[in-house]
This record gives C-alpha cells, structure tokens and sequence, in this order.
C-alpha cells in the first residue's frame, strides 16, 4: 500500500525534519506549571515527529526533567533582561548548528535576547511567544518595536488573547488563542473501589468528606483560606477534612508551609488537615477528594483546575484569572470572591449539602475537560500553527 507517493511523502518529511525544528527557550529556575508546560509540549513534539532542543539552565530542574525524557537540551543562561548581545549570538549559532526554524520562548525575559537572536541569524527564524502569566501594556515605542519581531503569540484563553491585542500592537491576525492541554486518559472519575485505594495511600480517612488544593506552597496560592474554610465548615457543623499537596518553591524556604501547620493547629485541626509533598502521580490525590478547591489569588490558567476536572470532580475556585473562563459559575462548578474564605465555605457546604448538585457539576466539569483540554487538541492547533508559520515569509519585521 501507498507505493512510489508514499515513498516520496517519507523522503520529503525526512528532509524537511533536517531542516525544521523547534527551540523552547525557558529561563526558570523553579519547578511549577510554567516549566511543567515546557516540558509536556516539548515532549508531545517529539513525539509527534518534530525535532526539539530546549535551551535552559543545566542547573534547573526542567534541564533535568528534559534530559530524563529523552529531550536534547542545551545550557543557556541569559541574566540580562536588556542587551544581552552575547548571550544572542550564542542563541543564534545554536540555532544555525541545529538547523532550527521555530525559537519558542515562554517569558517576557527572554524576549529581548530572542528577538536579538532572530535579527542576527542567517537563517529564517520564526519567533512565537507562548504565554503563561498576564501582561501589562506593552505600547511604548520600545515594546512596539520589540514585540513587532514575534511572528505569533499563543494565548491559552480567549479573555487573555483579547487583552493582548488591547496592549500591545500586534495585530490580531498573529494572536492565536491555543489551550494548555493534558493527557485525558490520566484522569477518570474515581469508583468507590479506586478513592478507597486512593485514600489508603495517601494515608486518609476511608469515610471522609475531604478537599483538597495542590500547588506549590506559597501564600498566593492561598492554601490558608481553604484552612479558615474548614474550620468555618466545622463551626457550622461539616467535620471536613483538607489535604493540602505541594512543596516550598525551590531555593525560597519554608516559612509558609511551617505557618500553614501553626495555623493548622491554633484551630485544633490536626486530626483533620493533611499534608503531602508534591507527587509527579497527582492523579491518585484527585481520586482521593470529593471536592477541589483553587484557592490561588489569581491564576493565569491553572493547570490543576483543568485536571481535577478530568478527574471529575466538583471544583470550586477563586473568580479571577483565566479561572473565571474556565469554570462557568454553577453550571461545570462554583466560583467565589478572591480571598474571601467566608464565601468559600458556604460553596463547599452547598455542595457537601446537595451530592446531586455536586456530581451535576462534575460531570459537566469532565465533559468540558475532555472536550476542549485535551492535549491532543492542543497539539493539532500547534500543528497547524506551525504550518502556517512554516508557508509564509520571512516572518515578522
């Protein structure tokens, strides 16, 4: 089958993959969904095929986290947001070496050594932003200038693709909006059976009604309000229990994980708060909830929402962010004031109150998480992006 064009489809894609690749520049240090991210997309890029270096720090985790997964990675480290013409050179001539077309960076740090990296380059570069966190207004004549060298900037909401183009000058046509994905198939709705097992694991009550929170443990992912939460769940009557998941972010100590577990314990919760480390197999502490909780001031996207709601699960999070376009108040889960633990309480009681209510909402969570967050959808939209990218010019001036 398939015969001489077959052949001649294989030779051509062979070529072009000698030609063509992508770069992901990533200058974080830490460990947290931004890097995450980085990581996920670029090993779903080689996996469907496409050559990929990422450029980051050796001493970073998502260096690391590359090299495990079998992801060619470079060390590259530019300290200057301004100017950094040296560190642009070097990013150039790897980019000639390896024969590379597409530099994805993900922060706005990067952006100045990257465009400079672009101009410098003998060969074709097309430049793509992908964004992670909420920007400011870039329409000054430097920014104008700068931003006008990315050939496409990758929104992951329809909200944070139009505050780009109300701040910055690119055009609309170079704004492409492309969701975060994740593996589905990671992520089912818990039997009585797996939450029992899940439970037992993680060293929980078998017969609990529990929530949970995971992030890394910061004050602005707010794992304090879900404590006052509780504790306001059990004035009111509801012995619920928390389990809080995630570690200190790296390098910045533990003041807050050791204020949590004060707070904690001024309350007399101790039998009825738990902590654990991060797990890199989150989905066994979805199976083990009956309730997610955001509780982040605000967050960009929130990968954690969008998991939890493959795993089918109430959520309730914090309406700020792209959390209030992922989440539609009472209708795939509930939505409350930012740091108002008050109004978090009274959505969890409702729906430890109303079960009915409460896997209604669930279900419309996993139909939604499946429908619009997968990450082969994810990398389809990327894929044609990339395409396009690829039949066009020269690219942006």
């Amino acid at each position: 089958l398939g015969g001489a064009g077959s052949a001649r489809q294989q030779n051509e894609t062979s070529e072009r993959l000698k030609t063509h690749g992508l770069a992901f520049v990533c200058g974080g240090r830490s460990w947290g969904g931004l890097e995450m991210n980085v990581r996920r997309l670029a090993r779903w890029f080689q996996e469907r095929g496409e050559r990929v270096v990422l450029f980051a720090d050796r001493n970073s985790p998502v260096f690391e986290q590359a090299m495990l997964q079998g992801i060619t990675a470079i060390h590259f480290m530019s300290s200057f947001k301004y100017g950094d013409i040296v560190n642009a050179r070097r990013l150039s001539s790897f980019m000639a070496r390896h024969k590379l077309d597409m530099l994805v960076l993900h922060t706005n740090r990067q952006l100045l050594v990257s465009v400079l990296a672009k101009l410098l380059s003998r060969r074709p570069i097309k430049l793509i932003y992908q964004q992670h966190m909420h920007i400011g207004d870039k329409r000054d004549w430097f920014h104008r200038w700068e931003y006008g060298h990315i050939d496409a900037w990758v929104a992951p909401l329809p909200m944070f693709a139009r505050r780009v183009e109300r701040q910055t000058s690119l055009p609309a046509e170079r704004i492409a909006t492309i969701p975060f994905g994740i593996e589905i198939e990671r992520f089912s709705p818990a039997t009585p059976e797996t939450k029992l097992k899940a439970r037992e694991q993680l060293g929980l009550p078998g017969d609990g009604w529990i929530v949970g929170v995971v992030g890394r443990l910061d004050p602005k992912k707010g794992q304090d309000l879900l404590i006052e939460a509780v504790q306001r769940l059990h004035q009111s009557g509801v012995p619920a229990y928390a389990l809080v998941v995630g570690d200190a972010t790296r390098g910045e100590g533990d003041s807050y994980g050791r204020s949590l577990r004060r707070q904690v314990s001024h309350a007399g919760l101790e039998a009825y708060v738990h902590f654990r480390p991060h797990m890199e197999e989150v989905a066994t502490v979805y199976a083990a909830l009956d309730v997610f909780a955001l509780t982040s001031h605000s967050e960009t996207y929130g990968m954690v929402t969008i998991e939890a709601m493959a795993a089918g699960l109430p959520v309730v999070g914090s309406n700020d962010g792209g959390t209030m376009e992922i989440i539609r108040h009472e209708q795939n889960g509930l939505l409350f004031t930012p740091l108002d633990a008050e109004e978090l309480s009274r959505c969890l009681k409702r729906l430890h109150d109303e079960p009915a209510f409460a896997s209604r909402l669930a279900r419309q969570a996993r139909q939604d998480a499946v429908e619009q967050y997968s990450h082969e959808t994810q990398c389809r939209l990327w894929g044609e992006l990339l395409r396009q990218l690829r039949k066009s010019g020269s690219g942006a001036d």
